[in-house]
Parts: C-alpha cells; structure tokens; sequence
C-alpha cells in the first residue's frame, strides 16, 4: 500500500497567441524534494523499455518515477528542484533518444494536465 501524501498546488500558466494554459505542478509540503509534477509519455512501442529507462532514474537533475499506464500513455512523476515543465519534458525526451531504441523511436511528451 503506497501512503497518501499532502500536496499543495501551484498554478503555472503558459501564455500564448491566442490561448492560456494552465498546468498544475505540486510543491512538496515539507521540501525534500523542490518541485513535483506529472508528465506523460505516449509511444505504442517499447512502453517496457521506456519505463525501465526513466523509472527511478535522475535525468539533468531531476528525479523520475513511474506511476502507471493507460494504453500507449505513460504517466510518470517528476521532482527536481526549480525544476519547470519544459525542463521534465525536454530531459524524458534527451533521456529516451539517448537509448538505443530510442534513436528511432516514435513517442511524444506531454505535461500531466495537457492531455
């Protein structure tokens, strides 16, 4: 059984041409690890070899963790400190080019709430 935690949600907001929005990341209540965020990953292909690449693993300072799938989606949970979403977004997607598989493999990254 994996125990409940408090989080506080800290509203960030994207502004572009035309369109706002906005992306929850949580701040750890009691700062051990800086910021916490979801992205999720969308491959149809090697979803194992994704998960065992990025789960448990500290990519350009940040900390991630698998937290479940739901079909080619991928849900992983991201700490770091002052980290920002783009930055969680552009070291999954370094991190799985890196690989061998990854080279030429199809996928995309998105924030937690961007569906």
């Amino acid at each position: 059984m994996i125990p409940q935690q408090q989080h506080v949600i800290v509203p960030i907001v994207f502004h572009f041409p035309f369109s706002i929005f906005h992306l929850g990341c949580e701040a750890d209540p009691l700062g051990q690890e800086g910021v916490h965020m979801d992205i999720i990953i969308k491959s149809p292909l090697m979803q194992d070899k994704i998960i065992d690449t990025l789960s448990g693993g500290t990519f350009h300072g940040l900390g991630f963790s698998y937290m479940g799938k739901k079909g080619m989606e991928m849900t992983f949970s991201v700490t770091g400190d002052g980290a920002e979403t783009e930055d969680a977004v552009a070291a999954a997607k370094s991190a799985i080019k890196a690989t061998a598989f990854g080279k030429g493999l199809f996928f995309s990254v998105v924030p937690g709430g961007a569906g």
